[in-house]
Formats: structure tokens, C-alpha cells, sequence
């Protein structure tokens, strides 16, 4: 299964827009998209956050400001994450969209992508994950 037919899959029920075609909005300035994606990841950032801040740190800042902080800054690198993207191979483009956009678990990518096993799907995901942010750091530094 190709990622394109799993974005036309991701809707349940009503229609959906997938998370791509708002991220591609989201990049050519559309703030609406921008306040989708927030609204689509905010909770799920949020749950992940929660109770990872030291407990030194906690008092000192919130952990929703961190979340809503690090998500402006993500959508101001649009850019350069697709850019980036584009640069990984097929098979690590897929798995990190997966995880990364469509929340898909490493069991279920590894079915979407004809992976042996959860654990190669992991670790393909982690090399692309690397590789992607490498390469975001280099086209940072180039600026």
C-alpha cells in the first residue's frame, strides 16, 4: 500500500483532509492550515510531553507552552522539512510519513510497507528520522 492511498484512508467517516494536502497548504502561508495542524497535533504533543519535563523544571515552565512553542517553530520549517523529505530514500520517506503524519505504529507500517518485522520497520524509521535531521540541520546552517 502507497502512501497516497493510505492518505485518502485516513479520513473515519467524514471526510478528512489528509495531512499532507494541509501541510502543502500550511507552506504556501494559509493560516488556517497552520491552525489545523495545531489543532490535529497539539493534543497528541501534549499527552507525549506530559510528565517527560524534569521535575526541577516543571514549576519553571509549562509543559503546554513548551508543546505550543515547539509546533510554531515546526510549522516555520515547513519548508525545509519537505525539502528534507524529499531527500530520504522511497522506503524511509514512507515510514517516517507514516509514523510521523499519520501516526501509523510500527506494526502497522511495517504491513503497509512490506516490512519482515515491526522491529525493521523501527529501525527504518529511526535511520530516516536521523537522516532527516541532518539534513534539516545542514540547509539551517547553509542559511
Amino acid at each position: 500500500m502507497r502512501i497516497a492511498d493510505l492518505e485518502r484512508e485516513e479520513s473515519s467517516g467524514e471526510h478528512q483532509e489528509s495531512t499532507a494536502s494541509i501541510l502543502l497548504r500550511a507552506r504556501d502561508g494559509d493560516g488556517a492550515a497552520r491552525e489545523t495542524l495545531a489543532g490535529r497535533y497539539l493534543p497528541v504533543l501534549r499527552r507525549w510531553a506530559h510528565g517527560r519535563l524534569p521535575r526541577a523544571a516543571r514549576d519553571l515552565v509549562d509543559t503546554d507552552d513548551l508543546v505550543q512553542s515547539a509546533v510554531a517553530k515546526a510549522l516555520l520549517r515547513l519548508d525545509s522539512y519537505e525539502s528534507a523529505l524529499n531527500q530520504l530514500t522511497d522506503a524511509q520517506k514512507q515510514a517516517v510519513i507514516l509514523r510521523l503524519e499519520l501516526g501509523f505504529r510500527y506494526r502497522e507500517i511495517a504491513e503497509a510497507i512490506g516490512s519482515p518485522t515491526p522491529s525493521a520497520a523501527r529501525f527504518l524509521v529511526a535511520r530516516g528520522l536521523a537522516h532527516l535531521s541532518r539534513i534539516m540541520r545542514e540547509n539551517d546552517e547553509g542559511k
